[in-house]
């Protein structure tokens, strides 16, 4: 780690000071029943995922089922389990010319699973990391694999909320939400995605340690964690920026190095053409290029960010709209890091501007990834360093009331277009009016 993302406080006319990793502990008076606050935590997440895990293992749903309606339904954590232990099995490379991530391989392991030939699959768009996060779970079978997974996103929920920068009841209303329980049923990675975000922003806005082997833990820590949001490579490139606008760059050098070691240690697994086949795979992710095996599976009716207002708001092709919004994507994530690395913008706000920039405009964004928006009030409005009032209260009440207007899950479901979107935008605006107030009282 080359340089410090904690510097001390500064006077006036310097650069905004970082502040630390958490506020001052909340009194009784900013946090409701504080006695009750831990408990309440543990019992609504862990309950709510005990719950849900149950209801779905026991209806069959973990995995692939038949329903009237809607035909096979494919659950998302058994698909990707499923194609994560045929390719530690190296049954799809063996005497093939096709990658694991080619859609022939695909369909194959898909077949293979329903025992029957299909002529569909969810695709596995993680990159090999993902690979590697669910060797352990290949070992059991997909129901005990799925109640584990489960059992993690919600323990990770929980050390998350009891963190003093969140207002517990809201974020308890978030992670309760039709699009969280949507998130948890079908085994995705939202939540988890969610916490590991946090738990970078938390740490790169604290003081880094000054003891030698506590500040190489604290990197390797922020490595580790950059390291398995790679699974999803537009999660990893927005938190990495991020990092990188903040000075931490060992650690984002180290998630590389780690990534691009544990990907070649797995090309004997994938194939040699993975690499090809994989940037195919990601590069083709709208309804026009895609596989036909796949694009079954691609509904941007469901997204609210710019390729869905595009694409099905304004009846521009998918393929268009796809490349446009990340076009436009890379582009507000590239000036929120100039914009930090140069200190026009306070660091709790490039983690907020990237986060926004990343539901709002990356095509890859899923429903349930809007989950990622409790972060946002989290960083900007920490509830715990001091009592709220008047409109302190607005970016707080957005995301609950912003996430029951997906057009995914919801009263709001089908609503396009997304009244979410709108949210979001509204959220980004207002961090940038506040940066640009803040900016011209300091001159």
């Amino acid at each position: 780690m080359t340089s410090s993302p904690g510097v001390p406080e500064r006077s006036e006319g310097e650069e905004p000071s970082r502040p630390s990793s958490d506020p001052p502990p909340a009194t009784a008076g900013t946090q409701p029943w504080p006695r009750l606050r831990v408990p309440a935590i543990y019992g609504f997440l862990l309950g709510i995922a005990a719950l849900t895990a149950v209801f779905v293992v026991a209806r069959g749903q973990a995995g692939f089922f038949e329903d009237e309606d809607a035909g096979t339904v494919i659950q998302d954590f058994a698909s990707h389990l499923v194609f994560s232990r045929c390719v530690w099995r190296g049954a799809r490379t063996e005497g093939q010319e096709a990658s694991a991530y080619s859609g022939e391989a695909h369909l194959e392991i898909m077949s293979e699973w329903m025992e029957r030939d299909v002529t569909f699959a969810l695709p596995f768009g993680y990159s090999p990391t993902m690979l590697w996060l669910l060797l352990p779970l290949t070992l059991l079978s997909v129901p005990l694999a799925y109640v584990l997974w489960t059992a993690a996103g919600a323990f990770a929920a929980v050390r998350m909320v009891s963190s003093s920068r969140f207002h517990w009841v809201v974020a308890l209303m978030v992670l309760i939400s039709p699009i969280a329980a949507g998130a948890l049923a079908l085994g995705q990675t939202a939540l988890l995605g969610t916490v590991g975000i946090f738990f970078l922003a938390h740490r790169t806005l604290a003081p880094a340690p000054s003891d030698v082997a506590r500040h190489w833990r604290h990197g390797f820590a922020l490595a580790a964690v950059l390291w398995t949001l790679g699974a999803k490579p537009p999660l990893a490139l927005t938190a990495g920026a991020a990092m990188l606008a903040l000075g931490a760059i060992g650690p984002v050098a180290t998630a590389v190095g780690l990534t691009l070691a544990g990907a070649a240690v797995l090309t004997p697994w994938m194939g040699s053409g993975w690499v090809v086949d994989y940037a195919h795979l990601i590069g083709t992710y709208d309804r026009v290029a895609a596989d036909p095996a796949f694009a079954w599976s691609l509904v941007p009716e469901h997204m609210s960010n710019l390729r869905a207002f595009l694409s099905v708001d304004l009846g521009v092709r998918d393929d268009l709209a796809s490349r446009s919004s990340n076009l436009v994507w890379i582009l507000s994530l590239g000036l929120v890091t100039l914009a930090g690395w140069r200190r026009r913008i306070d660091p709790p706000r490039v983690w907020a501007l990237a986060i926004l920039s990343y539901l709002l405009f990356c095509s890859h964004v899923s429903s349930t990834d809007e989950l990622l928006l409790v972060v946002v009030p989290a960083l900007v409005l920490p509830w715990g360093s001091e009592p709220r009032g008047g409109l302190d209260y607005l970016p707080w009440i957005a995301v609950p009331v912003g996430l029951l207007l997906s057009p995914a899950l919801g009263p709001a479901a089908g609503v396009r277009p997304s009244l979410l979107w709108f949210v979001e935008l509204g959220m980004a605006v207002w961090i940038v009016l506040t940066v640009l107030r803040r900016r011209e009282a300091s001159t």
